[in-house]
This record gives structure tokens, C-alpha cells and sequence, in this order.
């Protein structure tokens, strides 16, 4: 009977324990970070995906070489083309952790930019493989873009001063991983948890008060 009990006290305490890793995940804003929060809203150079107006804003910073920010981008990227996801808005934010010099993903991306791609071209890299150089050409050219000019585009440019302004914001979190996510102005670090998804859908998709009357009376 005894033996019994300690089992079963056992393993309430480590349900708890579980419990308590899994509410933490989810962290509150620093400080430091609720300042640029509206700062980067605001700016239009942001890679902003899903509804430009949407209430509930995802933001996450990856690294294109990152396995586990593919995942992320793979279930974000539906989330925001589904019914529910109209009220979403998702800003994506390259942070190179693996280094500048073999960043050409982000690179050529960022090029995009001024052929007015930069959103297509991303969702074909976040979401596929490892690619090289000339795979994203070939998406760049799918697409519809000048190759050519493209190229002449990544070797004029530098990338380097987006990569420290994204990585200043990105420090404020005291991390080296990706990705780092922020949902409804809270962070954690690392993918979504079993269950979050359906919680995200559920806060970005509140009851209309003709529901809350319905529910409250019937």
C-alpha cells in the first residue's frame, strides 16, 4: 500500500514538474524588447507574411540552414493560409546564427526584394531542403525575376548592416539558438509545443459577441 502511494505521489510530482516546463516555455517580452516591438510593426523592410492587418502577430528569427525553423515555417505558413489564419499577421526575420559568410540564402532572398519577390522566393526557400545557390535561382526564375540581374543585385549589395541590425534586436534574448518565436507578445525558444497550435488558433480567432451570447444563454 505504502509502496503504492510513493508511486503515485511519484508521478504527480513529476506531471507537475512537466507541467510547470511546459507553462514556462512561454515567456514574457524582455523589456528591452517591448521597445522595438511596435518599431518593427512598423517598418516595411520586414519580411510581414499572412494579413498585413491581422491583431495577432507572430514573430519568429531563423537562419534559412535551421531544420527546426523549416518545421516552423511549414506549419506557420499554412496556419496563415487557412481560414484561421486571416486574423494573423507573421513577420519572419533572417538571424544568420550560423554565420554571415555562407548566408547566401538570406542574401539572395533579400535581393529579391527589389524585384518585388521577396515573398515568394522566401516561401519556396523556409520551406524546402537544403538548397544551393543555383536552386534558388531556379525558384527565382519559376517566378518569373531577371537571373542575371539578380546576381549583379546579391554582388553589389551588402547585407551585412540588416544582418547586425537583425541580430541587435535578436541578442536581447540571450540565446545562440533558433528559432526564437514570439506569439502574442510573449517568446520561447525553439518550435511550436504539442498543443500550441490549436491555442494559437484559438486566441487568434476570439468568439464574436453574437457567440458569446449564444454560448452564455444556451
Amino acid at each position: 500500500m505504502k509502496r503504492r502511494i510513493g508511486i503515485f505521489l511519484w508521478l504527480t510530482a513529476f506531471i507537475f514538474v512537466m507541467g510547470a516546463k511546459q507553462a514556462s516555455a512561454t515567456q514574457a517580452l524582455p523589456k528591452k524588447f517591448e521597445a522595438v516591438y511596435e518599431e518593427i510593426l512598423k517598418d516595411p523592410n520586414y519580411l510581414s507574411l499572412g494579413n498585413p492587418k491581422g491583431e495577432y502577430v507572430i514573430i519568429d528569427f531563423f537562419d534559412y540552414r535551421c531544420d527546426f525553423c523549416k518545421k516552423l515555417h511549414k506549419e506557420l505558413y499554412e496556419l496563415v493560409h487557412s481560414k484561421n489564419g486571416k486574423n494573423i499577421r507573421w513577420i519572419s526575420i533572417e538571424a544568420p546564427v550560423f554565420g554571415y559568410k555562407y548566408n547566401y540564402a538570406s542574401d539572395i532572398v533579400l535581393a529579391s526584394k527589389k524585384h518585388g519577390l521577396y515573398n515568394q522566393v522566401f516561401d519556396k526557400v523556409a520551406q524546402s531542403g537544403t538548397v544551393t545557390q543555383s536552386v534558388i535561382y531556379d525558384y527565382f526564375k519559376e517566378l518569373g525575376g531577371d537571373v542575371q540581374q539578380l546576381k549583379k543585385d546579391v554582388a553589389e549589395m551588402s547585407f551585412i548592416p540588416v544582418y547586425r541590425k537583425h541580430f541587435d534586436i535578436y541578442r536581447i534574448f540571450n540565446t545562440t539558438a533558433v528559432p526564437v518565436l514570439i506569439i502574442n507578445k510573449k517568446y520561447q525558444i525553439g518550435t511550436l509545443k504539442e498543443g500550441q497550435m490549436e491555442q494559437i488558433i484559438k486566441e487568434a480567432n476570439p468568439p464574436r459577441i453574437w457567440e458569446t451570447i449564444f454560448l452564455r444563454f444556451f
